[in-house]
């Protein structure tokens, strides 16, 4: 618990002192804390795990949010990391980054991006339930109808 507290208290630190930087620092942060949101199948205790990573994360996006290249990097990779992970930090990522993403833009940007992830999740579903229908599993598929 403590742990997690000191994480919290020191990313909004961070949220503070992002403004204050050089434009180019919380890119290259961004960029590093990055790749802890990949799947790897090797342990490197120079990576931050999926937890810490994802609220580093949540605190540069405000700073970010004006590099559209970057940002939809960011939402490639959350999207990307939350089909191989546990319930709990998909849901951990869903609130913290894709929801601060989705805070942080609007009009067009906001559109493109809903758009982005909606696709993303659509075929993950549908690979998924293909996949299950294969397999002789029962499987909701579109428009909701149950298929065995």
């Amino acid at each position: 618990m403590r742990c997690r507290e000191s994480t919290a208290a020191a990313c909004r630190l961070l949220s503070v002192c992002f403004p204050l930087c050089d434009r180019a620092v919380p890119g290259q942060v961004a960029l590093s804390v990055l790749q802890s949101l990949q799947p790897s199948e090797e342990e490197d205790p120079r990576r931050l795990n999926v937890e810490v990573a994802s609220e580093v994360m949540a605190a540069l996006i405000p700073s970010l949010s004006a590099d559209e290249k970057l940002t939809l990097t960011i939402l490639s990779s959350a999207l990307s990391c939350i089909k191989t992970l546990p319930d709990a930090l998909v849901s951990k990522i869903t609130v913290r980054l894709l929801l601060t993403v989705l805070k942080c833009c609007s009009g067009e940007r906001l559109s493109s991006i809903l758009k982005v992830i909606v696709d993303d999740l659509s075929s993950w579903h549908s690979l998924t339930a293909h996949l299950w229908s294969q397999s002789g599993h029962c499987c909701v598929s579109p428009p909701y109808q149950t298929t065995c």
